[in-house]
């Protein structure tokens, strides 16, 4: 049954949309996604935070009736890719500049990610957070012997990353307390806003101007991102409105309070739509002898579903592929 009717939503949006060529069609999704994405009220919390609320009460309360229309509309509508770290440290390379935006999850408290037990959430031994807090911090002595001697980064960065790194840099305590300190201090601007060719500046204008997006260094961001993914299991999501790609976010994975709405989505409600898994790019999806899609072998918790091609060490489809970048 549920086959059924997403078949034929199907079918009604191809027949309504016959008599239009794809090239135009093409071109009116760009302008809706666009104009989502510009709209001043669309970065106002009322609207912001309080469709993502909505968004997942109505989806738990009803799965079960419309599931197979929800997952049509995020397909056509609001839905994410994964991105592997390698390629998320490519695109900060190739950025013109950087900045982290207030994530919608976790300000709207659809999620929240940042402690467990009482401790922040970290999933790496201690000598893995040391390496990164020492990466961290190594990072910021440069960019901020640079800014004492007279040469200004091209990337101006906020109050908030230098007071976090300032805090961890002056800390007596263990590194996993001091890497701690950055990660609560810097919760929830966890969506990276790149200037790049690949993403509508359009959300980013739209964040700044509510001051929901802040400038950091990209020889910041580099690091930060490193420690996201190896010290807390982050999944990075290239998030889209009707096909315009507009930022990358840091998901926690199902293992940490049930994820974020997408990642949410795709592991407790089965929609396949939500978030797609990156199947080509660094190696892709962990796959067996036959190309089928294999569980995750990382994470017990997302083991439910195949591999989501976040970037761990998989085989490589050829003995001398390249192994990408891992920081």
């Amino acid at each position: 049954m549920a086959r059924w009717i997403q078949e034929r939503v199907r079918e009604h949006l191809e027949d309504t949309h016959s008599e239009l060529k794809p090239a135009v069609m093409r071109r009116a999704v760009k302008r809706i996604g666009l104009h989502i994405l510009g709209n001043w009220c669309m970065a106002w919390d009322p609207v912001h935070l309080g469709s993502f609320r909505a968004a997942m009460v109505v989806e738990a309360s009803v799965r079960d009736y419309v599931g197979p229309l929800i997952d049509v509309a995020v397909e056509h509508l609001f839905h994410g890719h994964t991105i592997p770290v390698q390629r998320v440290l490519v695109l900060i390379d190739q950025a013109s500049s950087a900045s982290l935006g207030k994530c919608v999850c976790r300000a709207s408290g659809v999620t929240s990610d940042l402690e467990r037990d009482g401790e922040t959430y970290m999933i790496a031994e201690d000598d893995v957070v040391e390496e990164h807090l020492e990466r961290l911090l190594e990072a910021y002595d440069r960019v901020d012997r640079a800014r004492r001697e007279g040469s200004t980064p091209i990337e101006e960065t906020a109050p908030l990353f230098l007071d976090a790194l300032d805090a961890a840099r002056e800390a007596s305590g263990s590194p996993r307390s001091r890497l701690g300190l950055v990660f609560e201090r810097t919760y929830p601007y966890w969506e990276l806003l790149l200037e790049h060719e690949n993403f509508t500046p359009r959300w980013r204008r739209n964040m700044a101007q509510h001051h929901k997006a802040l400038p950091i260094h990209r020889d910041l961001l580099t690091p930060l991102v490193l420690a996201h993914y190896h010290v807390r299991g982050a999944v990075f999501t290239g998030m889209e409105v009707v096909n315009e790609a507009y930022c990358v976010c840091t998901c926690p994975g199902p293992e940490n309070d049930e994820g974020c709405s997408l990642v949410n989505w795709h592991y407790f409600s089965r929609l396949d739509h939500a978030l797609y898994p990156n199947r080509d790019d660094f190696f892709g999806q962990r796959r067996g002898p036959a190309g089928e899609p294999l569980p995750c072998n990382r994470f017990e918790a997302r083991k439910s579903r195949p591999c989501l091609g976040c970037g761990c060490e998989h085989e490589p489809p050829q003995a001398d592929g390249p192994p990408g970048r891992d920081g």
